[in-house]
């Protein structure tokens, strides 16, 4: 519900009745991450995986903070020992696809996010991850067809808008992009918690309706993740 002051009382509270409990660690770290605390976040991130090392979702959780806070090498070798526990969880090579694409890796990005996309079924998230690397590979074809087979889709069961404007990223199509993320404002959207801090969206960082929507959710509008890769470059 976007109520950020509240979300951190509870949080702290859930972590002082239960403070070795991994789950409330690990998503105690996603609110900080929102927040654009990339530090706190990790070290929360890491505190839950010690009080449950073999825990996927926690494990793919340490990459995923590590990709949001722009540390990309650290975050592919963290998922790929993840894969090690578990070579057919697919959310790993969702996560693992991303960062392969956004450093310039289109080809093992394509086969990571391809295995996604078969171990989970061909569920909408994966797919849109996909189409946005085949995009992002020059690949326009390949991704223009998921995305027309991702709104087909839409029409008959839901998929985030939040997945179809990373495709138009990928496409270089901002304006197509800014009318699904419009949509998932309206619908209020739980993806856009990530929105200033989501790597997948870089592009659209200097668009004055992208600063509008962070505005309207009540995020900053710059993150420590943006100014550490700027820093980085």
């Amino acid at each position: 519900d976007w109520q950020w002051e509240e979300a951190h009382t509870e949080f702290k509270h859930s972590l002082e009745l239960g403070p070795t409990y991994a789950t409330a660690n690990h998503w105690y770290a996603e609110y900080a991450m929102t927040m654009g605390r990339h530090e706190e976040a990790l070290t929360r991130m890491k505190r839950s995986q010690d009080l449950d090392p073999l825990s996927l979702i926690i494990n793919v959780a340490v990459g995923w903070a590590l990709y949001c806070g722009g540390r990309y090498d650290e975050a592919i070798e963290q998922l790929r020992r993840t894969v090690d526990l578990d070579p057919n969880y697919p959310v790993t090579y969702w996560i693992l696809g991303l960062l392969l694409r956004k450093t310039g890796r289109y080809e093992l990005a394509i086969t990571e996010g391809e295995k996604g996309v078969k171990l989970s079924g061909g569920s909408p998230i994966m797919r849109a991850a996909l189409a946005h690397t085949f995009a992002a590979a020059g690949k326009t074809k390949e991704a223009l067809e998921m995305l027309d087979e991702l709104t087909k889709l839409a029409s008959q069961k839901y998929v985030s808008p939040y997945f179809l404007a990373g495709i138009y990223v990928g496409l270089g199509e901002s304006g197509h992009a800014i009318e699904y993320l419009e949509k998932c404002y309206e619908e209020h959207s739980h993806w856009l918690i990530y929105l200033h801090i989501d790597p997948s969206v870089d592009g659209l960082r200097d668009n004055r309706d992208f600063q509008r929507l962070l505005r309207l959710v009540g995020l900053p509008l710059t993150s420590a993740s943006s100014m550490d890769r700027v820093a980085s470059s």
